[in-house]
């Protein structure tokens, strides 16, 4: 989820910056990406996954939504959009 409010309303629910590991200063960065290495747990669950359903993303930064964008390409060595992910 986009917030920890929301994320409070999903079974198990976080927030998107917790668990893709989205810098909480987007500004700080033209390109951002998130902060994890190909070698993390959560690296090797993104590479197989076919699907991310993240509630209310629409009220993300678009930033936030390009550092996912960038990583799952570089995760999954795939140049489409989030990698391929639906």
């Amino acid at each position: 989820a986009s917030s920890g409010i929301a994320a409070t309303n999903l079974p198990g629910g976080r927030t998107a910056h917790s668990t893709f590991k989205i810098p909480l200063n987007l500004e700080k960065d033209e390109k951002p990406t998130c902060k994890m290495t190909k070698q993390a747990d959560m690296a090797a669950v993104l590479k197989q996954c076919c699907l991310i359903i993240w509630d209310e993303c629409t009220m993300a930064h678009k930033k936030a939504l390009e550092a996912l964008n960038r990583t799952l390409q570089d995760l999954r060595n795939n140049e489409a959009q989030f990698g391929g992910v639906f």
